[in-house]
């Protein structure tokens, strides 16, 4: 697992000449941010994910900010903000919608087109609370899943290796 992420994340030394990112490298401290392991890689996909959703530019910032506070991998936090993108946006945000909608009980209803555009404009305005209860709840959750599927995922990696690491030796 750990080869595999060190063959596509961004090399340290590249990033150092960046030079927006280059206090990142200033302070001995911030090398802990580099790591490749289990917990730091999980770490990094939970605070891009947990981010991710906002509707608000500038997720990698505030996911740069988390992986600091947290020790978290800084290179995959970024990366994993890159889960909500142009394409994904829709699907998204409807999934944050109905999941609020379904926590709040909420549905929207329009009888007829005559009311169609009063009620769309009242629809818009109603739904920050269902939007951001949904937000809340996507964010977490899918953070939560993130941090774990990686836990599970390298331990699963390094079973399997040493699993077949040893039948090779047999054979």
């Amino acid at each position: 697992m750990k080869k595999f992420l060190n063959q596509w994340l961004p090399k340290k030394e590249t990033l150092e000449k960046n030079r927006y990112l280059r206090a990142l490298f200033l302070n001995k401290k911030t090398a802990r941010l580099w790591h490749i392991n289990r917990r730091a890689v999980a770490k990094g996909v939970a605070c891009g994910l947990l981010v991710c959703f906002l509707p608000i530019p500038g997720q990698t910032v505030l996911a740069v900010l988390l992986a600091i506070l947290l020790c978290a991998n800084l290179p995959v936090a970024i990366l994993a903000t890159w889960a909500s993108n142009p394409f994904t946006f829709v699907p998204f945000n409807i999934l944050i919608y109905q999941v609020g909608a379904w926590v709040l009980g909420v549905e929207w209803h329009s009888e007829s087109f005559h009311g169609f555009s009063h009620d769309t404009l009242v629809w818009f305005f109603s739904m920050g609370k269902v939007y951001a209860v949904g937000l809340a709840i996507v964010s977490i959750l899918s953070a939560l899943l993130g941090y774990l599927l990686v836990q599970l995922g390298w331990r699963l990696a390094i079973y399997w290796r040493r699993k077949h690491k040893h039948t090779r030796i047999q054979n």
